[in-house]
């Protein structure tokens, strides 16, 4: 596992556009309660609501990361895509680990990098993406056509995470909303994880969909678990770098010493 040390103001770059053009699409999911019709949502600033219904595992808390790699592959198998899931990275920054204001939206998904690779951040919770802010329900976040998404964790682990985790993909991918809110492009989660030939067509035409030596088309998920930590250390300004933790090196340090 390796770890990414970020300290400081919120990152801003951007593979394309500015701020204001970058497209999103959010996901919510209500507290209690089975599925409810609900109307999508999208704003003047790009950003498209997805609602559902369904609960986090009670008691849970603190980010986690669970994933379902072959669930994944049934959804984009529909597109002849192998979904591949890297080992789970950390993101150390506390300033992340709930996701409420529009900086802290921006700032994680920035983070992210320009592809194939598709980063997947798993927070603790989320009320704010992009310019939308304290709607109720939000589960998760991402860029449309380009790579980059937030989760909540909680939620990742429910009944409802395959079709989270798929549809927010589904953003990266280039996916929009159905109109109609059927499949997995729904303005809500709808248990429906169904592609329609039009969204494989795009799906198909995305950087991020890659081929493999055998003609295999495939997509990679990288895994990013954000935690906090005591005692960061502020980074060079030359921005991220892969340390080891603190802790480790000290017990290295005293084994050598005792030898």
């Amino acid at each position: 596992m390796s770890v990414i040390l970020w300290t400081g103001a919120v990152l801003t770059k951007l593979s394309r556009g500015s701020l204001a053009a970058v497209t999103f699409g959010i996901a919510l999911g209500l507290a209690q309660g089975a599925f409810a019709a609900t109307i999508g949502h999208v704003h003047d600033d790009g950003v498209g609501w997805v609602t559902g219904a369904g609960s986090a595992p009670a008691g849970t808390s603190g980010a986690y990361v669970t994933i379902d790699e072959a669930g994944l592959d049934a959804i984009y198998g529909q597109a002849g895509i192998d979904v591949r899931v890297l080992a789970t990275q950390t993101l150390v920054n506390p300033a992340f680990l709930d996701i409420d204001t529009s900086a802290e939206s921006f700032g994680l998904l920035n983070t992210a990098g320009a592809g194939p690779v598709i980063d997947m951040f798993y927070v603790d919770s989320v009320s704010a993406c992009g310019t939308t802010t304290g709607a109720p329900g939000i589960v998760g976040c991402g860029w449309i056509d380009r790579p980059g998404l937030y989760i909540e964790s909680g939620f990742a682990d429910s009944g409802f995470g395959n079709e989270l985790i798929a549809h927010e993909i589904g953003h990266n991918l280039g996916l929009g909303h159905t109109a109609d809110g059927s499949g997995l492009m729904g303005a809500f989660l709808n248990g429906e994880t169904t592609l329609s030939a039009a969204e494989i067509a795009i799906i198909l035409g995305s950087g991020l969909v890659q081929t493999d030596v055998t003609g295999q088309l495939y997509i990679e998920i990288a895994p990013w678990l954000v935690t906090d930590q005591i005692n960061v250390v502020p980074l060079p300004a030359s921005g991220l770098m892969l340390i080891l933790g603190a802790g480790a090196l000290g017990a290295l340090r005293r084994r050598r010493k005792a030898a």
